[in-house]
């Protein structure tokens, strides 16, 4: 309704400089497969990339993964480092696994319903896997 009314105009590209000014912002753009570079006047930013770089995250569960050595950024600090069987790689070893787009860095493309619905089926069979090699688990799953 907003772009039909005329209120948002969507535009890809790379933000190059903002400029900040009371009740809008001075933004220099350049669009996505352009060369000219665009100065545009806004009320209002969205930047829809998803998570920057993950060593500068202010999520908190990020962030206590990271500190507490579960997890690393990848080697592009785009998402965790993991290996193909989806399991976090960090310092101390785990049961945790990632998908989606916290595999940007190694998958770079994944963030498509489809792909991330594949790996949750993957992921679900490696730890249902791995639940099932625990031997307590399997004792109190025969008496029962």
């Amino acid at each position: 309704a907003e772009i039909a009314a005329g209120s948002l105009d969507l535009r890809a590209g790379h933000i190059l400089a903002i400029a900040d000014e009371p009740g809008e912002a001075v933004v220099t753009i350049r669009p996505r497969g352009g060369t000219a570079d665009e100065t545009l006047t806004v009320q209002g930013i969205v930047d829809a990339t998803g998570i920057g770089r993950i060593d500068e995250t202010g999520d908190p569960l990020l962030r206590r993964l990271t500190g507490r050595g579960l997890a690393r950024p990848d080697a592009f600090g785009l998402g965790l480092a993991a290996g193909d069987d989806y399991r976090l790689r960090a310092g101390r070893a785990g049961r945790l696994w990632t998908l989606g787009p916290l595999l940007r860095g190694t998958l770079w493309e994944c963030v498509a319903v489809p792909d991330i619905r594949g790996q949750a089926v993957e992921v679900a069979a490696l730890v249902a896997a791995e639940v099932e090699r625990l031997p307590g688990l399997r004792r109190r799953a025969a008496s029962a």
